[in-house]
């Protein structure tokens, strides 16, 4: 096999021994021969980066060993290391059904779409696999006029409407490698978590053509402490950083002072600074990351343009206008706790139900 593949698989691997190993050969054992697969060991400290070495005599894999940097610096490392004309991912806990490059390849062979999807099975922790699909038209080449009103508004919260919504992940997707170059796209490598979305943006504004297939060919393994799991301190800068690259890219297209668009990240921006708080006990840091992002100009425009639906909003434009963003603050950490506290109680009630169940079947 030369290296003109049809497509790369690119796979981030970080201390996954338990999956590694069904995920390559979930590739390896499809029935078409045109398939890169690309690992990219990122630093794992278990036997991850052994099991990838396994398959290093294969001409069609890629092994490559990098010191921790996080599944955006792996991907990126991974696409400049594919050599199809094809892109697309598989974390390193997933696998893909038996026989899916056979339809997949066909679709791309024969209508060259700019962005293909397919539906996936999500397994949850006990095994349940539960089949997902978006809502799009199927089976058939979708053009520009399509992405424009179906594709990009839910991907960059221009909608509530999300039944087009394609997910905001890069798994379960086809993309053409020479969009991706001539344009200059790349994962942020200073995120470690929220990093597909905007690649998904970004993507979308070159794409002209879309292809959604209504089979399920992927498989999402849902696995207790994953990178998408965890809690960060950047959450509430990483919202803001998102706004601004949409803006960046679609102003032109998209009325973004609308009123939809004013509530939903103003919504957003303080549902998160108060979740964000909860953890200020074991994250002190957060609250100078809530303070850098209090001080942007855009969240005073979304809060002023905003739908008021809570008695202290008012409270908080008043003081994002007199720069009291430690107020601000201690509002949203006021909240935090009342709900911290509403949350508490109701775990404890729903167990006392259970107990009194129990009690009473046992009787």
């Amino acid at each position: 096999m030369d290296d003109n593949y049809l497509i790369s698989v690119i796979v981030p691997v970080f201390n996954a021994e338990l999956y590694i190993k069904r995920g390559i050969e979930s590739i390896l054992l499809q029935n078409i021969d045109d398939i890169q697969i690309v690992l990219v060991d990122d630093g794992s400290t278990d036997n991850s980066g052994t099991i990838c070495d396994e398959f290093n005599d294969y001409n069609n894999v890629v092994v490559i060993h990098q010191k921790n940097s996080g599944a955006t610096v792996a991907r990126n490392v991974g696409l400049a290391k594919a050599k199809g004309k094809y892109i697309t991912f598989m974390d390193a806990d997933d696998y893909f059904e038996e026989n899916a490059f056979s339809s997949i390849n066909n679709i791309l062979n024969h209508y060259n779409p700019d962005l293909l999807d397919f539906g996936y099975y999500y397994l949850s922790s006990t095994l349940e696999k539960i089949p997902v699909l978006n809502g799009n038209s199927k089976n058939k080449l979708l053009d520009l006029e399509y992405i424009i009103n179906d594709i990009i508004p839910p991907i960059i919260n221009m909608t509530s409407d999300k039944s087009k919504f394609i997910f905001d992940f890069v798994w379960g997707k086809v993309f053409k490698k020479n969009i991706i170059i001539k344009n200059n796209i790349y994962f942020d490598e200073n995120r470690r978590v929220w990093e597909d979305r905007p690649f998904l943006a970004q993507y979308l504004k070159y794409c002209k053509t879309y292809y959604s297939i209504d089979q399920f060919f992927y498989n999402y393994v849902n696995v207790d402490g994953s990178l998408s799991q965890r809690f960060s301190t950047e959450f509430p800068r990483i919202v803001l950083e998102n706004y601004q690259l949409y803006y960046s890219l679609y102003k032109n297209n998209y009325d973004f002072s609308c009123q939809y668009v004013s509530n939903y990240w103003g919504n957003t921006i303080e549902n998160i600074i108060i979740k964000q708080l909860e953890n200020k006990k074991e994250h002190p840091d957060v609250v100078d990351v809530i303070r850098q992002v209090l001080k942007e100009s855009q969240v005073l425009i979304w809060f002023e343009n905003r739908e008021i639906s809570k008695n202290f909003q008012k409270e908080i434009v008043s003081c994002l206008r007199q720069n009291k963003y430690d107020k601000v603050i201690e509002i949203y950490e006021n909240i935090s706790k009342k709900n911290k506290t509403f949350e508490n109680r109701r775990k404890f009630c729903n167990k006392v139900k259970i107990i009194m169940r129990k009690m009473l079947k046992d009787s």
